[in-house]
């Protein structure tokens, strides 16, 4: 057998799926957070700390 077990040049063996997998879950999780806070309207955090003019 060849190891580590690889489909389509994708690692399989052991728990690399698992890393993979839950590895793109965490950056794709990052990316939708710092996605949400740059949504955020500035005038909301300025509310929100009590920022004035």
């Amino acid at each position: 057998p060849v190891f580590p077990a690889e489909i389509n040049g994708q690692l399989i063996g052991g728990s690399l799926i698992y890393y993979n997998f839950f590895e793109f879950l965490a950056v794709g999780a990052g990316f939708t957070a710092v996605f949400l806070l740059l949504a955020i309207p500035e005038e909301k955090f300025k509310k929100i700390l009590g920022v004035r003019r």
